[in-house]
């Protein structure tokens, strides 16, 4: 099971995230930045 996770983890490294996930995260710290920073103290 390590070995797995391991091997998954090193996989997964080098990789850019898909284009519409990054395009709702963008448009997410767009509207929701400031909450979030207060949320994060």
């Amino acid at each position: 099971m390590d070995e797995a996770l391991a091997d998954l983890i090193e996989k997964r490294k080098n990789t850019r995230p898909r284009p519409h996930a990054m395009a709702a995260y963008l448009a997410s710290h767009k509207k929701f930045g400031e909450l979030y920073k207060k949320l994060a103290n």
